[in-house]
């Protein structure tokens, strides 16, 4: 109770003081109340508040109190803190003391003569009272401590009466509530075998069903191009025989339609559509039609409208009694992205796509009587635009998982609940399925974003909250733990991406279950801008780790099983990684931690593989093969053709004479192969080079076009003025169409001649597509708006590609040269001809080549009306700068770890000889994976300055060539199936003083900032592997390597892994396309941010260059040191990778070095001497 004291200045009351409050520091004169008492009654107007203590205009109170100067605002929270209260309610209860009665006007006059009488002071009666006042608190203290032990007596009495009353029960209660678990068991082992004898009930049928479909399908193929009718009435013609197995029930399908009224009429319909098999949602006729064809295949039905409508028709579109004309393409089975319907294709009628029947599997009603389950399973959440591909890749090598189901933050509307509904829902099936007892954990992976924002963390923030089971969360994750117990995330004081820390934890029972077998001290590498502030972490979590400067690296839920980590485990430069899974997973399972036999590192266990094949052989999972060896394909007919000169030189001399005339040409050029073994440059050299060109009886040319979404096939015409015979396929997709001619060539056999037994090749090329991507063919539905101010320029085709049936390889390593030719039983005489023809032309040319006369070829200029050759950025200085001023704000804010920001370097410039350019160009900057690859049907080239005035989205050039420098692979996939990336971060030019010049490659080896970025995108490249990757294959064998080239030394990583039995060449180019060295990280993310600052499409730099053969094996680079030639303009392209440490002035530089080889070999050119000042860039 706190009690006031009022000085009273009216006159005659001075002196009269009267102490009235047990705290000798607070005494109140004749009257004064409580605190309650001041604020009513008699004494308001006498402490009133809102005007001060008797209206002082200070607005002070009238007292002598430290208290005095405490306004209106802060009265109540002053002496509430004084009274450890809290927002008006007592912290703790105390007691109460009797109230002190005040003395009347008349009893104080009394009290003044008693006093006076007894000769007492006004003070020593102060002292007197006090004294009165001590006593009577002393005995109130023993009063309340007395109550308070009864209290306490009451309280044990009544707990040891419930006590007795609990173990008072009987033993029959206790019995019949084991009974009941028992029975509730047991009805649940019951529901699981009757699910699982659904299961394969419904199993049984569908493979009887497609037993019977199989019979028919195969009578169809039989009579291929004659009409067969089926009982139905449907009348079916096969056109075209498709490869592979039959749709099943709930498949997905994706049809390419023509529909006419009658076999002559109106077209009603036509485009593509996607639709699920046997679930009748399409009319009857479709379906059985559907129900016998094979991916790939065209197939003619004729379809009664009574069949598919009844008696009455559709509409005006289909009239009754009309018969439905349909030719079918059958282009995929399973469920795949659909692709884009144009303005030129026509709705089917809407009645044609029925209402899909929902059908009811019998796991999930096994699931709808059981309720919820118990079976749980090790489930891993993965938030969108991240890289938690890298941890399911862990899980499963180490078996951790069964299952991972991935759900974006911003599925199911956001919604948790439905989210684990769903999930629980699957998991419920796989249980009754494989009837075992599974477990359930939720992993949260890394950003970018902050976990404040439902945009960037979405349902993640209500799993933590909500979840029982194991929860893991990685960086934001990891924040996200400590935002949502009600933590404080901030910005770090450094920003730490693709850097490295030790971590220190501490000692105790969390920190054993989440790092046991894991050294104190261990290295870890960080991916992030914001921390946990270590001042506001929340009561509810503890703190597990650091670094040495004191960044929260770990935290633990005090009661629930969570856990975070703000580093990334999964990275290839962290310790331990794959151990810290195994230990989440083994605290899952409720088991004692066991050691992880994987690690991070250049070289994998072999042991570790080969107990993960033997694993992998146990649990039935398929090994790359051929499905289809039984179905008979093309041959692969080669001739090693001559031996002893397969120089650079001699393959440059070939090329200029065998096709150096075509209109359309290639070289896969392994231009730097001519290195000293153990020199700095023997690291980076290459073996192979293919040329050729579209001469051959199966070639022609693919091009696409992104801003069109158009695909052209080009097919060579002899001796036409007016070039290619073209066909254009509207919304086609250049992917799907390599995919369906490579699926047709797949079953070949590689024979040599004079030996029909099939044989290995040293090379993995056997005839397919060479040509190229462009940066968009992939990315073009990614957000952001394209600025079109460059739409009327010259550009070259987003991809373009030739078919290649008839090529050389030169074996630079084995000094060979081998013919090649796809042959079907129609060409195979003719291709023998080719064969002996090119052997002879070979052994001629050999003859009359010479390296003097090779030397001289090249170092001849071409003729050029310009006096110099102007490029102009397409970007300016300051725009670029503030392009990585803004990547900055964007890194700080955890938006982004790495942009590779990129910029164009044009020139009106008719280059009229763009091989005679390349010829210099790889003299002068030779690369291991270079190329030259020119399509000039109609000559443009030779008669410069005639450009086509068109606008908008068709100023396509006619003539375009690639002249590439290339230093990187982008990918390379062998047929059986390995994979390979070599993405290069980290560049300096090279000195011509050695000495000097090794110091330059030292410095570029151990820069923090160049590995930096080398490592984010070694990450990213690994990360897009697990994609398609076969489990625990993805590893470095070389990490931060510097290769040395002509002109720069780079920092090169190596990854590789092998990809799945269910994957091909075109998922891997789906799943890891663009190049990660010319996006940065996260990948879709930063590709948002790129084209925002960029505002302009890349073309063709930043693609790639290579081949994709028909057995499924590609080879291609990164399309960097490139120049894009049209008849009217030289386009080149050059960047660099922006960090959190890139300093912006360097970085413009860096991006001028990188252009430099390409523009002084265009002054060269330019000149036709060796002088190359006939080439600068302006910079404004």
């Amino acid at each position: 109770m706190v009690l006031m004291r009022r000085r009273d200045k009216r006159r005659g009351n001075e002196a009269e003081e009267i102490v009235v409050a047990s705290d000798p520091s607070i005494t109140a004169n004749k009257g004064v109340r409580s605190l309650s008492g001041a604020r009513t009654g008699r004494f308001a107007a006498d402490m009133r508040v809102s005007a001060g203590g008797y209206g002082r205009a200070d607005k002070t109170w009238g007292v002598d109190h430290p208290w005095h100067s405490t306004e209106e605002g802060d009265l109540f929270s002053s002496l509430c803190a004084r009274d450890n209260m809290e927002e008006g309610g007592l912290m703790y209860e105390q007691p109460q003391e009797e109230p002190v009665k005040g003395l009347s006007r008349a009893q104080l006059k009394k009290r003044k003569a008693k006093l006076k009488k007894q000769g007492l002071s006004a003070k020593e009666a102060a002292v007197e009272a006090l004294k009165e006042a001590e006593e009577a608190k002393i005995r109130h203290e023993e009063e309340h401590k007395e109550k308070e032990l009864m209290e306490l007596e009451r309280k044990a009495e009544i707990k040891r009466k419930r006590q007795e009353k609990e173990q008072g029960k009987g033993e029959k209660e206790l019995e019949a509530k084991k009974e009941k678990r028992r029975q509730e068991k047991q009805k649940k082992k019951e529901m699981k075998q009757q699910a699982v004898e659904q299961a394969q009930q419904l199993e049984e049928e569908q493979q009887a069903e497609v037993k019977t479909r199989e019979v028919l399908a195969a009578a169809y193929e039989e009579n291929c191009g004659r009409e067969v009718t089926a009982k139905s009435g449907l009348v079916l013609q096969d056109k075209r025989i498709g490869q592979g197995k039959l749709p099943l029930t709930g498949e997905m399908l994706t049809v390419k339609y023509r529909g006419r009224l009658g076999q002559d009429g109106l077209v009603f319909s036509k485009g593509m559509l996607t639709t699920t098999y046997g679930t009748g949602s399409v009319i009857a006729g479709w379906e059985e039609g559907m129900g016998t064809m094979r991916p790939g295949g065209v197939r003619l039905l004729t379809i009664p409208s009574e069949l598919g409508y009844g008696e009455s028709g559709k509409g005006d579109k289909i009239p009754p009694n009309s018969t439905l004309h349909f030719e079918v393409e059958l282009v995929r089975i399973g469920k795949r992205k659909r692709e884009t319907i144009t303005e030129d294709d026509v709705p089917l009628p809407s009645s044609f796509q029925r209402k899909r029947v929902k059908q009811k599997s019998s796991s999930s009603k096994a699931k709808d009587e059981e309720g919820e389950g118990e079976e749980k399973l090790s489930k891993s959440q993965k938030r969108r635009r991240n890289r938690n591909k890298n941890k399911s890749q862990a899980n499963e090598v180490n078996g951790l998982s069964s299952s991972v189901v991935v759900i974006k933050n911003d599925d199911f509307g956001g919604q948790w609940t439905a989210a684990w509904s769903d999930f629980t829902a699957k998991m419920d099936v796989i249980s009754a399925q494989e009837d075992v007892e599974l477990e359930l954990n939720v992993v949260i992976s890394p950003g970018p974003g902050h976990p404040s924002e439902p945009q960037d963390f979405g349902l993640c923030a209500d799993a933590i909250r909500y979840s029982t089971v194991p929860v893991l969360g990685v960086c934001l994750g990891h924040q996200g733990l400590a935002q949502v117990y009600g933590g404080q995330v901030v910005k770090a004081e450094e920003v730490m991406h693709g850097r490295t820390s030790r971590v220190f934890f501490e000692e105790g029972v969390a920190a054993e279950l989440l790092f046991a077998h894991i050294p104190n001290g261990f290295q870890v590498v960080r991916y992030h801008s914001l921390v946990i502030n270590p001042e506001k972490v929340p009561e509810e979590l503890h703190v597990l780790a650091r670094t040495e400067d004191g960044v929260v690296m770990a935290v633990h839920h005090r009661v629930k099983p969570q856990f975070g980590v703000q580093f990334h485990p999964e990275a290839v430069c962290s310790e331990f990684g794959y151990q810290i899974f195994q230990n989440f997973q083994d605290l899952t399972l409720q088991q004692s931690a066991s050691k992880c036999l994987l690690h991070h590192e250049k070289h994998p266990d072999q042991d570790a593989f080969k107990s993960l094949e033997v694993d992998r052989k146990q649990r039935g999972m398929e090994e790359p093969g051929d499905e289809h060896a039984d179905v008979p394909g093309c041959r692969v007919l080669v001739n090693c053709a001559l031996s002893g000169v397969a120089s650079l030189e001699f393959a440059e001399f070939v090329f200029g004479e065998l096709f150096g005339d075509s209109k359309r040409s290639f070289w896969l050029d392994s231009s730097n192969h001519n290195v000293v073994a153990g020199s700095p440059d023997a690291a980076a050299q290459s073996r192979f080079s293919i040329m050729g060109d579209d001469s051959g009886p199966l070639s022609y040319c693919v091009e696409y076009d992104v801003r069109q979404t158009e695909l052209r096939l080009r097919y060579r015409q002899i001796d036409s003025a007016e070039g290619d015979q073209v066909k254009i396929y509207p919304g086609q997709d250049i992917l799907t169409h390599v995919r369906e001619v490579m699926q047709a060539h797949q079953n070949h056999k590689v024979v040599t001649i004079g030996n029909s037994e099939e044989v290995e090749l040293p090379f993995s090329f056997r005839g397919g597509f060479v040509g190229y991507f462009g940066y968009e063919v992939l990315g073009s539905e990614q957000e952001g708006k394209l600025n079109n101010a460059e739409d009327n320029e010259e550009r070259a085709p987003d991809a373009s590609f030739v078919f290649a049936d008839r090529t050389l390889i030169f074996d630079h390593r084995e000094n060979a040269i081998y013919s090649m030719s796809l042959s079907k039983s129609e060409n195979e005489h003719a291709n023998w001809d080719w064969h002996e023809a090119i052997e002879n032309r070979l052994k001629q040319l050999a003859g009359a080549f010479s390296e003097a006369s090779s030397l001289l070829s090249r170092t001849v200029g071409a003729s050029s009306d310009a006096a110099e050759v102007i490029f102009r950025p397409s970007r300016s200085r300051a725009q670029y700068v503030a392009d990585i001023e803004e990547i900055h704000r964007l890194i700080r804010a955890g938006e982004t770890y790495e942009v590779c920001l990129t910029n164009h370097l044009r020139a009106e410039y008719a280059l009229r000889d763009p091989l005679a350019f390349y010829r210099m160009l790889r003299r002068r900057n030779p690369a291991p994976f270079a190329g030259f690859y020119l399509s000039n049907p109609i000559d443009r080239f030779q008669a410069p300055g005639n450009r086509d005035k068109r606008e908008g989205l068709s100023a396509l050039a006619d003539s375009y060539a690639l002249c590439c420098s290339s230093p990187e692979r982008f990918l390379r996939v062998g047929a059986d199936g390995w994979m390979e990336s070599k993405p290069i971060k980290g560049t300096r030019p090279r000195s011509r003083d050695p000495i000097e010049d090794a110091d330059i490659a030292a410095e570029l080896a151990v820069c923090e900032k160049d590995r930096a970025e080398n490592m984010m995108v070694a990450d990213l490249v690994r990360n897009d592997f697990g994609v398609v990757a076969r489990v625990g294959t993805v590893h470095v064998p070389r990490l931060m390597g510097v290769e040395t080239y002509t002109t720069v030394h780079q920092l090169v990583t190596t990854v590789r892994a092998q990809r799945r039995s269910d994957a091909d060449v075109v998922d891997v180019l789906r799943a890891t396309f663009p190049g990660g060295s010319m996006t940065g990280a996260p990948k879709k993310r930063t590709m948002h941010i790129i084209r925002e600052l960029e505002r302009a499409p890349r073309g063709v730099y930043s693609g790639a260059l290579g081949f994709l053969s028909i057995d499924g094996s590609c080879d291609l680079n990164i399309i960097i040191r490139t120049a894009i030639v049209t008849p009217n303009t030289v386009t080149l392209g050059a960047g660099g990778a922006i960090v959190a440490l890139s300093d912006s002035d360097e970085e413009y530089d860096e991006m001028l070095l990188k252009a430099r080889a390409l523009v002084a070999t265009i002054g060269v050119y330019a000149t036709g001497t060796d002088n190359d000042s006939g080439a600068r860039v302006v910079v404004d």
